[in-house]
């Protein structure tokens, strides 16, 4: 009784924000006893750490995870809690990916940065640091050259709803909520250069150390510290950050006040359903258009404060035209944490949802355009870099990309506000599951493009008209 209770008191991104709050206190618990377990290791002649180590512990090395088969349970996105140079080698195979990149952040302002400052610190001078990441520039290449070759390349070894080659390429980007960014060479490099470390270069597929699993779609980079640096031993960092906890606090009083916000509009909304039809703009981002509703969660300006990720609240075939404006990339599709046996017709993700209740407004034969980021433009641009220069102004990008996967990355992100990206190919398939037809790609549409990214992708798509059965009963 009281969980049903709140699942009506509460929407699903809600209780996401709140169990996400109850997983950092466990992970809180859990980096507390291994920071006194590592008091063990102080003074060892020679400490070899292997972070993030999951189920593939190593002998002869300190298993750093979460999980129960590792020698330390620790938070790695806290500080180590080691000595200055005090470790030998430094392993980490598929973890680094599982870090968030702040692109505005300062240069040790996010998880991923402060993790790489952590390595260095503690490493002695001359240690080897060794990470193994996915490749994103693999994927992204075999995505691009699809019309000419299968894909993938290799057996899928991701779930079966991936089942157009923009669902593979957002699953090795993201796996669901687990993977915070992707890395190519260069990138990769880049960001290991910044930390301060030298002879930074890749290096083979080795099945001797890495997990035979990993052998395809693996980046393997190695890097080392600079032995001028002066080798002296510093006190143990203990100290925590309780930026992920407060981080988690934060998402729950926005999606309270985002719920806060929608029953408000609901209310509002019934009062402007009348007998004409009605044209909704949602995700209308201050663009206010006479003659429309404009619907924007997180826009004052708007009509409507309604969050999207909930039902529409007006009744069965009573709206003419539904334009959905950069707003598809930002719900999210499947949530492999939620479930791994997730199939695309069962439409449970809140991508599909959303087209499925504008499909439920609109009426017989009513128009629906739909306006989000173009990723294959993105890809394309980002494989054709080595015939000419990869211009990152185009794509909007934050000072902080400095790569041409950077700029991927923010495009893919939006430094968090984007949740997927599509292609035409994934589009029209989730526009036929949702029930569309005549779904079209014109070439340009003055009307609904200005304002947007240079690189937009724009479908039209239509109700199914009313049969000649149904219209004969309704006569």
């Amino acid at each position: 009784m009281i969980r049903r209770l709140i699942k009506q008191r509460m929407s699903g991104p809600l209780r996401r924000a709140v169990r996400d709050l109850q997983m950092e206190l466990y992970i809180s618990r859990r980096h507390r006893a291994g920071v006194r377990r590592a008091a063990q290791f102080a003074g060892a002649a020679s400490l070899r750490l292997n972070l993030g180590s999951g189920f593939q512990a190593k002998t002869g090395w300190v298993n750093v995870d979460l999980s129960d088969l590792a020698d330390l349970t620790l938070d790695l996105r806290q500080p180590l809690p080691f000595e200055d140079n005090s470790v030998s080698a430094i392993y980490s195979e598929h973890f680094f990916e599982h870090l968030a990149v702040d692109e505005h952040a300062a240069a040790a302002g996010d998880a991923a940065r402060s993790f790489l400052g952590e390595c260095w610190r503690v490493l002695r001078p001359g240690a080897l640091l060794e990470i193994v990441v996915p490749d994103a520039e693999g994927i992204v290449q075999e995505y691009v050259a699809r019309r000419e070759q299968p894909f993938p390349q290799h057996a899928w070894w991701g779930p079966k709803w991936c089942d157009t080659a923009m669902h593979c390429v957002n699953y090795v980007f993201r796996q669901g909520r687990e993977h915070q960014y992707a890395y190519d060479c260069d990138t990769l490099a880049h960001v290991l250069e910044q930390t301060g470390f030298s002879g930074v270069r890749r290096r083979p597929f080795d099945p001797a150390i890495e997990a035979a699993n990993h052998e395809i779609g693996s980046l393997c980079m190695q890097a080392r510290k600079p032995t001028h640096v002066v080798a002296r031993r510093g006190r143990r960092r203990t100290a925590r950050s309780w930026r992920p906890q407060f981080e988690a606090l934060r998402r729950i009083r926005g999606e309270w006040r985002a719920r806060r916000l929608h029953h408000g509009a609901v209310a509002k909304a019934q009062q402007l359903t009348g007998a004409d039809p009605l044209r909704l703009r949602l995700g209308s981002d201050g663009h206010a258009q006479d003659g429309w509703i404009t619907v924007d969660a997180g826009d004052p300006r708007a009509d409507l404060r309604l969050d999207l990720r909930e039902r529409l609240p007006f009744a069965d075939q009573s709206v003419a035209h539904v334009r959905l404006e950069h707003v598809l990339e930002r719900v999210s599709y499947p949530d492999l944490t939620e479930s791994t046996a997730w199939e695309l017709e069962t439409a449970q993700s809140e991508a599909l949802r959303l087209l499925h209740e504008c499909r439920r407004v609109l009426l017989p034969g009513g128009r629906f355009d739909l306006i989000c980021v173009d990723a294959e433009a993105i890809l394309n641009a980002y494989v054709a870099r080595g015939t000419g220069p990869f211009r990152g102004e185009q794509w909007r990008s934050p000072e902080g990309c400095n790569t041409p996967m950077q700029h991927v990355n923010h495009l893919f992100r939006g430094n968090g506000a984007h949740q997927y990206v599509y292609d035409r190919d994934t589009l029209e398939r989730m526009l036929s599951v949702a029930g569309f037809v005549e779904v079209t790609r014109p070439a340009e549409d003055a009307a609904i493009d200005a304002g947007h990214d240079p690189r937009t992708l724009l479908v039209h798509a239509r109700t199914p008209a009313a049969s000649c059965d149904a219209a004969e009963t309704a006569a």
